[in-house]
């Protein structure tokens, strides 16, 4: 019998590779292969795999190895990054990075432009403290007992002028009293001073007496050194003032500050003589202030 010439079949196209461009814009490639039959010499191309890693499908001759080697890929790890390109489902690890960066970005600038303001306003206002000065302090009286009993009865009147130096800064006077003090012991009672507003480059001035009422008592030594003092003509004591100040820069006033000033005053004791010359006892002239000084400002 005639057999009929063994048919020969065509060979097959060669493989084709599509790219696909996905959400996370990560091209990967898949190979498509041609099966390609005997019987109707037809093109079945296989089934696209669409996976997240990039995976590689070799050409097949039947659809159960296309299947396995498809199975075979989804089983593999993921090798690519979260999508963030505006899937609804589920959060993206990225866009809370994202996110977070924003937000850490944005209080970090917040946070740098307040302390830039602070500076600046420091800069342009820096209020200074006060400046104080004593012009002026009559001693009335100034008596000591003997060491024995050691009472000291004193009158002053002192004269202290305050100067605010700031140009754009005002300054509130609250609660500050005036007393004298020899040696850190005080030997007069506190006087309160009204209170006052200073205005920018302003000055104010006070005029009170300084009085230690019925006596104060005075440790010994103190008052020996005091009569010592006396005796050589010439007398240190120290006017103090304590209170509190307050700050105003346009509508703003801020906190109470602890305001201390201390003014030292070298008195003459007739004329230098001390209380063994003429005119023992006292008189209009007898203790005199020597000179105006500053005085030293703590805020």
């Amino acid at each position: 019998p005639n057999q009929s010439p063994t048919s020969v079949l065509p060979l097959p196209p060669p493989p084709r590779y599509i790219t696909h461009l996905v959400p996370n814009c990560h091209f990967f490639s898949v190979l498509l292969a041609s099966s390609h039959t005997s019987s109707n010499h037809s093109l079945t191309p296989p089934p696209l795999i669409d996976h997240p890693a990039a995976s590689f499908v070799p050409a097949a001759s039947t659809d159960h190895t296309l299947a396995a080697a498809a199975a075979g890929a989804t089983d593999r790890p993921s090798m690519a990054v979260k999508d963030c390109g505006g899937h609804k489902g589920g959060g993206c690890e990225c866009h809370r990075r994202r996110l977070y960066r924003k937000c850490c970005g944005a209080l970090l600038a917040l946070v740098l432009l307040a302390l830039f303001i602070i500076l600046i306003v420091y800069l342009v206002l820096r209020p200074h403290k006060p400046r104080f000065y004593l012009q002026d302090l009559a001693v009335l009286c100034l008596n000591v007992t003997p060491p024995t009993s050691a009472y000291l009865f004193t009158t002053m009147q002192a004269t202290v002028a305050a100067r605010n130096p700031n140009d754009r800064v005002g300054v509130y006077y609250d609660e500050a009293d005036m007393y004298a003090q020899y040696k850190g012991v005080a030997i007069t009672v506190p006087t309160r001073l009204p209170v006052a507003y200073q205005g920018h480059r302003d000055q104010s001035v006070w005029s009170p007496y300084l009085r230690s009422m019925d006596s104060v008592v005075l440790p010994p030594q103190l008052a020996v050194a005091l009569a010592q003092d006396e005796t050589a003509g010439y007398v240190l004591v120290d006017v103090r003032v304590d209170g509190q100040v307050r700050w105003k820069v346009g509508t703003w006033i801020s906190g109470h500050y602890h305001l201390r000033v201390n003014c030292p005053a070298l008195i003459r004791v007739n004329e230098g003589k001390g209380s063994y010359g003429a005119t023992t006892g006292g008189g209009p002239d007898y203790f005199r202030f020597q000179q105006a000084a500053a005085c030293a400002v703590d805020v």
